[in-house]
């Protein structure tokens, strides 16, 4: 549409834009559908102009094709060097030793609190919590209860009204603390 907007002759071509080669057959499947332009020059005709093409050929690929297609020239590049194969053996126990010393990391990070006390408290997920909000009370109260109730307490994905749910909660309690919160 620019094209023709500038006066240029263009048009729009539809067709198959690339295709899996195994041997001297190609293969052409729906994901293989492509538009492109043809531009109209004079004593030439009509020349392809597709700047996507490339583009559109590597994510016809999948990540996991485009994956395993590196990771095969990289192990080729490897394993071709006097002693590769070692090297990507020592490589890999490397890489197998960081990924256990990172899980044990994240398995003993995971359970620690933060300093105990009454203003020092850290919250049941790992968030120091604010101060309490003056201008909110319900919430407020809420907040006291929930710290209280310990791990009964509501969980990181529950909404207040599965909260109330589950533990038998007045419901004009947690529809005033809806209301200051949410407007509800």
């Amino acid at each position: 549409m620019l094209l023709r907007a500038a006066g240029i002759p263009a048009r729009l071509a539809t067709g198959l834009g690339y295709g899996d080669s195994s041997g001297s057959t190609r293969t052409y499947a729906e994901r293989n559908l492509h538009a492109w332009v043809e531009v109209s020059y004079a004593g030439v005709g009509w020349v392809a102009s597709d700047p996507t093409l490339a583009a559109a050929q590597e994510q016809d690929r999948s990540l996991r094709e485009r994956v395993a297609g590196l990771l095969q020239r990289l192990l080729n590049e490897v394993t071709s060097l006097s002693g590769g194969r070692l090297l990507l053996a020592l490589a890999l126990i490397g890489l197998l030793a960081a990924g256990l010393a990172g899980a044990r990391l994240l398995r003993r990070t995971r359970g620690r609190r933060g300093p105990r006390g009454p203003r020092g408290s850290w919250g049941r997920h790992g968030r120091r919590p604010g101060p309490p909000p003056v201008d909110r009370p319900a919430l407020a109260a809420f907040l006291r209860l929930d710290t209280r109730l310990g791990e009964r307490g509501r969980r990181p994905h529950e909404s207040l009204g599965e909260m109330r749910d589950r533990l038998d909660l007045p419901s004009d309690a947690v529809a005033a603390v809806e209301a200051e919160c949410y407007a509800v």
